[in-house]
């Protein structure tokens, strides 16, 4: 009940508040925090051949698709709401292309047996394929970067700014969503927590204290 509490409050204030800008680096840092979280999966993804519990993968994978979903919407509420720059339409198309890596890597993925090396040939050129695609929208993003300038009155977005859910379609990026606002996490913090809460849960099942 807390939660949607919560929720609607931020809704409401989503509704009557205008997203706070953010500066070129800033935008830039979101752009390279989805790629440490693709880049950590692709790490996990070659070793999971070796295991049979896909469990780290569909972890980490939920943490990147949420970080997507939130930072796709945010820069959308941005130029909706009259920030032109052309770095922010540039990152979110890459964004954009980063949701479609993981419905057509990470999500089949997790469904692969060790034994399976067709699967695994497959999905390692379906990367290379994304690798390729990635690098025209790095140049679009590079020339953006140069033809865009700070915005004005340049505010600090606040330290709980909150993580809102985007349309899940990926051939719509203009078409955003609004969610709750909650301090957001990286996509390897996200899973590292996770994982470290299910380890703990597993030494003590007890809820003994140490």
């Amino acid at each position: 009940m807390k939660r949607i509490v919560t929720t609607l409050l931020s809704l409401i204030l989503l509704g009557i508040q205008a997203t706070a800008q953010l500066s070129n680096a800033q935008i830039m840092k979101i752009k390279e925090d989805a790629d440490d979280g693709k880049g950590l999966w692709i790490k996990l993804f070659e070793e999971s051949r070796t295991k049979a519990n896909k469990g780290d993968l569909i972890a980490l994978r939920k943490a990147n698709e949420e970080y997507l979903n939130q930072n796709v919407s945010k820069l959308g509420r941005m130029y909706a709401e009259g920030d032109g720059r052309e770095l922010i339409t540039a990152v979110k198309n890459y964004l954009t292309i980063e949701k479609q890596f993981v419905k057509s890597v990470m999500i089949p993925a997790e469904s692969l047996s060790p034994e399976d090396a067709d699967g695994y040939e497959q999905l390692n050129k379906k990367i290379s394929e994304f690798v390729q695609k990635e690098r025209a929208f790095e140049i679009d993003i590079h020339n953006a970067l140069r033809s865009s300038p700070e915005p004005m009155n340049l505010s600090q977005p606040e330290a709980d700014d909150a993580p809102d859910t985007a349309t899940d379609e990926a051939d719509a990026p203009t078409e955003v969503k609004s969610n709750s606002r909650k301090k957001q996490t990286l996509p390897h913090e996200n899973y590292s927590e996770k994982k470290s809460r299910k380890k703990k849960n597993k030494n003590n099942p007890e809820g003994e204290e140490e």
